[in-house]
């Protein structure tokens, strides 16, 4: 396997077109293709859509920055969009910071296609992505898939597994903060298409934000009992889930909302999760589970510092 050098196609951080070739000359082989450490000011998506199914785009860490705006011609509203119309394996993705800078794209990375289309074994791994609308990291219709190492920040969620189904996924050693509705979400809502199941969510950190001043925002507790709960959630696993797996996750300064909210998920395990909100004792709720389906398995988590007294039940 050969490697496309974006900078033998261009010297400029702003030629867009020519690293649109460089991207086609990789995807003809299944190159992988190299980002050089600068800020590459990207207008159009980079659609990856390999005949072989299998590419590797990478770069030299946080220094290679790729920085979207929408020029108007951003693919399904993702920077980087995955499996658009052909089915994907060995997909990976590693050592770059992906940038948001128009409010008008929505996903950084998203693995979606059509309905005759998946994503098989995708590699997500240290990967920087900021500051995106909607959802950091959206992973649709996908086997085996796997997201580590990670540094996710802003949007209304961090990462998104299973609208429609993800199957034989991980997300593991990552660190989500300072999104708004939902830092890690495995499912859809509501339910629709193929469940998510056999999923693990392990060994991540997830906050939402610091300093967080519990007594400007009273707590509602409606929002959180109600089918489709409107406050944040740290972990939510939706319903139609089943055999999902969270463990050893940390859970920090979630601020009027939940720490991991499990809805109609089947046999699933909730173990050694850490709660923990600091002085400010902003997460309300660490384990809150109803709905449909049952859980198999519910232990070993510790709640600290929490604002209210049944952090765990």
């Amino acid at each position: 396997m050969t490697t496309i050098n974006v900078s033998d196609y261009t010297s400029e951080a702003t030629d867009d077109a020519n690293v649109q070739n460089a991207l086609a000359a990789a995807l003809l082989d299944g190159s992988s293709l190299y980002f050089p450490a600068g800020t590459w000011e990207l207008t159009e998506s980079l659609v990856l859509d390999p005949p072989t199914g299998a590419i590797q785009v990478y770069g030299d860490g946080p220094a290679s920055i790729l920085n979207f705006t929408d020029g108007g011609t951003i693919s399904s509203g993702a920077a980087i969009h995955i499996g658009k119309t052909l089915h994907t394996n060995g997909i990976h993705i590693r050592d770059l910071t992906v940038k948001g800078a128009d409010s008008s794209i929505l996903y950084g990375i998203r693995a979606y296609g059509s309905t005759a289309t998946s994503t098989r074994n995708l590699r997500i791994s240290g990967v920087r992505v900021d500051r995106f609308a909607d959802t950091q990291i959206r992973v649709e219709k996908s086997y085996n898939s796997n997201i580590s190492d990670c540094y996710i920040t802003g949007g209304k969620i961090g990462m998104s597994l299973g609208k429609d189904f993800s199957i034989g996924c991980s997300v593991v050693n990552n660190w989500v903060r300072d999104w708004e509705n939902a830092g890690i979400q495995v499912g859809t809502e509501p339910a629709s298409g193929q469940a998510s199941s056999h999923v693990v969510v392990s060994r991540n950190i997830v906050d939402q934000t610091s300093n967080v001043d519990v007594s400007a925002t009273p707590y509602d507790a409606s929002k959180v009992q109600s089918e489709y709960p409107t406050c944040p959630i740290g972990i939510h696993l939706l319903p139609g889930t089943s055999e999902i797996e969270v463990a050893s996750n940390h859970l920090e300064d979630i601020a009027n909302g939940v720490g991991i909210l499990v809805k109609g998920s089947v046999n699933s395990k909730i173990m050694f999760n850490s709660l923990y909100s600091l002085n400010i004792r902003a997460m309300h709720y660490g384990v809150l589970y109803g709905g449909i389906g049952s859980l198999s398995y519910v232990d070993h988590n510790s709640a600290q510092g929490t604002y209210n007294e049944d952090a765990l039940f």
